[in-house]
């Protein structure tokens, strides 16, 4: 990957940034790198954080780093907690944030890590509102 793809993401990025589901599975069958980022920001933890559940389990089963951290210290984990802006049509946000989070601790996501900033997924979970999100994160030894 080139320079300047690492600034500005390159196709899987991209795609799944724009929710393409059918694009983000044809990139990662042709071996586009399942930890692509963007400025630090992994492709997992865009798909998380915005709500991309199918895509997060293309990303997972490619062999994603369900434990990548970017520049400031936040987990893929800590983007699912918090989770999209805009649930989708389907379902409420924090039935998407818990659907995410438990395939994330499936896939052996770190519920008890702190940033640097001393943020953590529990934290995250709080802000946004999600108390099944918060419950099963201590369930998976998550702390303040």
């Amino acid at each position: 990957m080139g320079f300047l793809s690492k600034i500005y993401g390159g196709p899987l990025v991209k795609a799944v940034n724009n929710g393409e589901v059918a694009e983000v599975a044809r990139l990662l069958n042709d071996g586009c790198d399942p930890n692509e980022s963007q400025l630090g920001i992994t492709a997992l933890e865009n798909a998380c954080g915005n709500g991309h559940i199918e895509i997060v389990q293309l990303l997972l089963d490619k062999g994603a780093d369900v434990n990548a951290k970017d520049w400031d210290g936040i987990t893929v984990l800590m983007a699912a907690a918090r989770g999209p802006g805009v649930p989708g049509e389907n379902k409420n946000k924090e039935d998407l944030c818990l659907e995410i989070v438990e395939l994330l601790l499936k896939k052996g996501a770190d519920a008890k890590y702190t940033s640097w900033r001393r943020r953590t997924a529990l934290k995250e979970a709080e802000w946004a509102g999600h108390a099944r999100v918060k419950e099963l994160l201590q369930q998976h030894g998550a702390k303040r």
